[in-house]
């Protein structure tokens, strides 16, 4: 793979147009064309910028390894099946606590789903982990936060209320404050989540 090629990769990897590295690498659009076409190649101190921003090595970007091309590519495509199977898991683990309350009218069922939620956020945590430089899509961390808060805020409406403990609302007056619980939690997720990403725009742009 080039070097051209590597440039692209990692760029599309954090989920940037060529105009936007353009600015973070403070060059023009045309430049950055140029790099990943193999038309021209990046002035020292650019691959040092890059090597920092993407957070890998200046040899990953310079040597033309197939193997460590390999594991980066892999690593990226273990990463995002991670990302995916996190909402597969959190969502299995709801309808299982709701499906087994159903049916047992048990704790225990809530308990088994909300371990199985918690495994897919762990693969969330483990996705990034394994790839650092993979930039999470805002709508799966919305996705997981929605999932996963359903069952903790239908428990705390039930205790405000007195009613018994259950993975969903059930009676008018539950459910509407269950819907204003669920919409603020939903909503101050959604604020951070944002804050946070710009945040850590800005600071990658510094």
């Amino acid at each position: 793979m080039s070097l051209g090629q590597r440039i692209q990769q990692l760029r599309k990897s954090k989920g940037l147009s060529q105009e936007e590295l353009a600015e973070k690498l403070n060059v023009s659009r045309q430049s950055i064309s140029k790099w990943e076409l193999d038309n021209s190649i990046p002035e020292l101190n650019k691959i040092v910028l890059m090597s920092e921003f993407f957070l890998v090595s200046t040899d990953y970007l310079l040597k033309e390894s197939e193997h460590t091309n390999n594991d980066s590519d892999n690593n990226y495509t273990t990463a995002k099946i991670l990302f995916i199977t996190s909402i597969f898991f959190i969502a299995v683990g709801l309808l299982i606590a709701i499906g087994g309350w159903d049916a047992n009218q048990e704790l225990e069922s809530i308990a088994v789903g909300m371990i199985i939620q918690i495994v897919g956020i762990a693969a969330l945590f483990i996705g990034k982990a394994i790839c650092s430089s993979v930039h999470i899509p805002v709508i799966i961390v919305m996705a997981n936060i929605a999932l996963f808060i359903f069952i903790p805020i239908s428990i705390i409406t039930d205790l405000i209320k007195g009613y018994p403990i259950r993975p969903y609302p059930s009676n008018p007056p539950e459910i509407k404050l269950f819907v204003l619980l669920y919409g603020i939690v939903l909503l101050l997720s959604i604020i951070i989540t944002v804050t946070i990403k710009h945040n850590i725009t800005n600071h990658k742009r510094i």
